[in-house]
């Protein structure tokens, strides 16, 4: 006990410790940065950035790329892009940099709450999770809100708190919502918080704050702007209104559809990724009835409140994507906006499970065990489930071992003819539900030695257990693994840099280019120097079936005439080989262009995604 204690109050060991976290962080970040394929929003955001400060658009200009987010959306990955140069090193780059200003708000704000070592436990967590960090190192808009989230708590929560941190903490809330105009419901959290916790005057200037920047920024961009806030209003009222959200008309080309499964499973993927905030949250719901198992009003008004918005905005982002089709499979990248929210209820509520030995009800501790561990195996599907579903057992024929192994998914399609489909669906859920069965009943069987020394609660037990279990599997398949990452460990930013000298060499710099490759528009970030066509920096997602050409071009969308008008007098066209189909075969006319060499791949992992080049004769 004295070694603990010495250990616990020797400020080098902790420094020491917390150095070696950190490094520990920068190695999974590299690392990450490097091996994530690029995603279809990542091109978009830098080379819109890069546009917007250099002066070559303005946000919402007429006929100019597509502004269907807020500004600081752009702007702020835009900054380091025309500071260092373009590409797609920098945009990730500047993501770890942001992702660690986060991990260091995170630091600073546990560190006021609950003292330095639980400050370093939130950072290990965070620091050991690929998920989190994977999310948060591509360059798209998650890391930024996040951070800005983060630090807007840093300055907002706790004692001492004066009238600069409180305008600090309102700027910065804005500045998020500036950045994301989901996050529109933390200006008046914010606002009405701090009314509760702080007082009249206070909340004035919290709301000052954030409304005088948010104004600002809507006056200078109107009206174009609120055609981002019309988009979410009902038809009904648009049509009361006479609100035209789209002037061109036409109809939406991107149209996915999906099943039950499929939002089954991006909810379950959610939950995996960010599993220890989330059992943090789930862990807070019954016990801020009582106020007294906090440690004060205020810590509880503190949790109250974060539990309040972070459950509003998981809501709103669950039926935002989970409800319609317009991106189904995108509500793990919405959750990781607000995460520290949740993140940071999670430790206040494990911190007081274990200091203050509160009790959690038992049945409600199963039965969230009993849904969740099978439900993260289902989000598995892809990786872990295809490991389950190929698990070794006995041969068995009329109910006999008749020797030999087989796979479980085989076993089952002879003895009740399901498919493999079928099986995937039910196997690796079933799986996960004996996982959870057995860690009840070793949390009970470690429950029991427990209470012959010391006096506990086996909803306590069952609570830092299962809390525990959750850190422990966070760096692992089952938890901490993308569907989509490289199986190869390709090196990304390496083959897009080669791909880019190569377009660069290759691509005179103001010639026309029609960009036929796809919505993965990340590749076009190495060419700025020539004439892109803006409206194609979204891919398929503002394209049209019919409409005015015009009006639509005008808004930021285009149609099949947009189109074919962009193609027939391009100089250059950009194709992936993979997309090689049968129309560019024939449009593709030697006779018209000439065929230079192609880029190497792309994907490090695809030797089919080199970028064709053809130049018209």
């Amino acid at each position: 006990m004295n070694y603990i204690k010495y250990i616990k109050n020797n400020k080098f060991i902790y420094w020491i410790i917390l150095t070696a976290i950190c490094f520990l962080f920068f190695y999974q970040a590299f690392s990450l940065a490097h091996q994530l394929p690029s995603r279809v929003d990542e091109g978009s955001f830098l080379i819109k950035g890069y546009f917007f400060i250099s002066g070559k658009y303005k946000l919402f200009e007429d006929y100019g790329p597509w502004t269907n987010n807020m500004p600081l959306a752009y702007l702020i990955p835009g900054i380091p892009q025309f500071l260092f140069g373009p590409g797609l090193k920098v945009g990730r780059y500047f993501a770890i940099f942001i992702t660690f200003a986060t991990l260091t708000g995170f630091w600073v704000l546990i560190n006021r709450l609950r003292g330095r070592w639980w400050a370093l436990a939130v950072v290990l967590a965070l620091s050991i999770n690929p998920s989190w960090i994977g999310m948060n190192v591509q360059a798209v808009s998650q890391g930024i809100v996040a951070c800005l989230v983060t630090w807007a708590m840093v300055f907002l929560l706790g004692d001492e708190r004066n009238v600069w941190h409180i305008g600090a903490a309102a700027f910065l809330s804005a500045m998020a919502t500036l950045t994301r105009q989901n996050m529109i419901f933390l200006l008046p959290f914010v606002a009405l918080y701090t009314w509760w916790r702080y007082g009249l005057k206070e909340g004035v200037v919290a709301f000052l704050f954030s409304f005088i920047p948010f104004a600002a920024v809507h006056g200078i961009y109107y009206p174009k702007i609120m055609n981002l806030w019309y988009t979410w209003l009902p038809g009904l009222i648009t049509n009361i209104f006479n609100i035209e959200v789209i002037k061109g008309g036409g109809t939406q080309v991107w149209q996915p559809d999906g099943d039950l499964i499929d939002r089954l499973s991006s909810f379950f993927i959610a939950v995996k990724y960010h599993l220890v905030s989330l059992i943090g949250v789930c862990l807070a719901f019954p016990l801020i009835f009582r106020k007294k198992n906090w440690r004060s009003e205020d810590e509880w008004k503190m949790v109250i409140s974060l539990l309040a918005l972070f459950s509003i905005l998981f809501g709103l982002h669950g039926w935002a994507s989970l409800t319609k089709n317009y991106c189904i499979f995108c509500f793990p990248n919405y959750v990781a906006f607000f995460i520290p929210l949740g993140a940071i209820v999670s430790l206040l509520t494990i911190s007081n499970l274990t200091e203050k030995k509160l009790s959690v009800p038992t049945l409600y501790l199963v039965g969230l065990v009993s849904i969740l561990v099978p439900g993260i195996f289902f989000g598995s599907l892809e990786t872990v489930g295809r490991w389950v579903m190929k698990l070794p057992v006995p041969r068995i024929k009329d109910g006999e071992i008749i020797g030999g192994v087989t796979q479980v998914w085989e076993l089952l399609r002879n003895r009740f003819d399901m498919s493999y489909e079928q099986q995937i669906l039910i196997i690796p859920p079933a799986f996960g539900l004996i996982i959870a069965i057995s860690l009840i009943i070793i949390l009970f069987i470690g429950y029991k030695i427990i209470n012959r020394r010391h006096k506990s609660k086996f909803s306590i037990v069952l609570s830092v257990g299962i809390y525990l279990f959750t850190i422990f599997l966070t760096p692992t398949y089952l938890l901490g693994k993308f569907p989509y990452e490289n199986a190869c460990n390709g090196d990304v930013i390496g083959t897009y840099e080669k791909a880019g000298d190569q377009l660069q060499s290759k691509i005179p710099d103001g010639s026309s280019i029609y960009w036929g490759a796809g919505s993965l528009v990340t590749p076009m970030v190495y060419i700025l120097d020539t004439e892109i066509q803006p409206l194609q920096l979204n891919g398929v997602y503002p394209k049209r079936i019919g409409g005015d050409r015009d009006l639509l071009e005008k808004d930021g969308y285009y149609n099949m005439e947009s189109q074919e008008d962009w193609r027939d007098s391009a100089e250059f066209i950009l194709l992936l080989s993979r997309n090689m189909g049968d129309f560019w075969k024939n449009y593709l006319d030697p006779s018209l262009f000439d065929e230079y060499d192609s880029t190497d791949p792309i994907d490090p992992c695809d030797p089919n995604s080199s970028i064709q080049i053809y130049r018209r004769k």
